[in-house]
């Protein structure tokens, strides 16, 4: 970035330097504000021993923008860090939960079931429930209620 110079006597458009407080180009350990457009008059004396002061820039947005960025990140940092689970919302597997009562239909005697199980979405924390209802080959219906435990499993029982 270019610093505004005292012979630029009106800002030209191809510079960039947000509004604030500069070095003075005429006298040394002195800052003068530089309003976006050109110089003011309105000077500060520092101490030369310091180092350079850095310009101000009050912009509201761009502290904004940081904040939001830094949010950002530590959403997903978070999310790599400890799964989605830190967000609040278990990620339910419904054609897996589908295919293991199924399974577990089959091997207790009721048959082959074809199920189709309601997506629960972030419900799945103890005691939450979904269905799953289907069919078998000779058209008997069958209808299974679902119950979470809050730990990722889940029991289920024959309505």
């Amino acid at each position: 970035m270019s610093w505004p110079r005292e012979t630029d006597a009106v800002y030209p458009a191809r510079m960039s330097a947000p509004a604030g407080w500069y070095p003075d180009p005429q006298l040394v350990n002195t800052r003068r504000y530089w309003d976006g457009a050109k110089w003011t008059e309105h000077r500060q004396e520092f101490p030369s021993a310091g180092p350079a002061p850095v310009a101000q820039n009050d912009s509201s947005m761009t502290r904004a923008l940081s904040v939001i960025g830094v949010i950002a990140v530590v959403i997903v940092a978070g999310w790599f860090l400890f799964g989605q689970t830190s967000l609040g919302s278990n990620s339910v597997d419904v054609e897996g939960i589908s295919t293991t009562v199924e399974a577990d239909l089959k091997e207790q005697g009721f048959g082959n079931f074809d199920l189709e199980c309601d997506d629960p979405g972030a419900a799945t924390d103890q005691g939450d429930v979904t269905y799953c209802r289907g069919a078998n080959r000779r058209g008997e219906d069958i209808t299974v209620k679902v119950t979470f435990d809050g730990d990722g499993g889940y029991s289920w029982e024959s309505l």
